[in-house]
């Protein structure tokens, strides 16, 4: 299970209420939880606030680090 899957059940939240919270879908929530796809910077930051977290919190370093290449190195 992901983190980000984790902790969204410990707060007792539906996918449909962080869609709802951050203003992104609930496929793309789906998607981010399952590992199909990957939330840019923005999007992990608003996930992150919305579930109460910190981003480091909520994602690996490794999958950090390849947010931050994707957004400033274009990879």
């Amino acid at each position: 299970m992901s983190r980000m899957k984790e902790i969204r059940l410990q707060k007792g939240l539906k996918q449909k209420d962080v869609a709802s919270i951050t203003g992104l879908s609930k496929p793309a929530i789906s998607l981010f939880e399952n590992g199909k796809s990957k939330p840019s910077m923005n999007s992990a930051f608003k996930i992150a606030q919305a579930l109460g977290v910190t981003v480091d919190e909520l994602f690996s370093l490794d999958f950090l680090n390849e947010i931050v290449e994707r957004k400033f190195l274009g990879v």
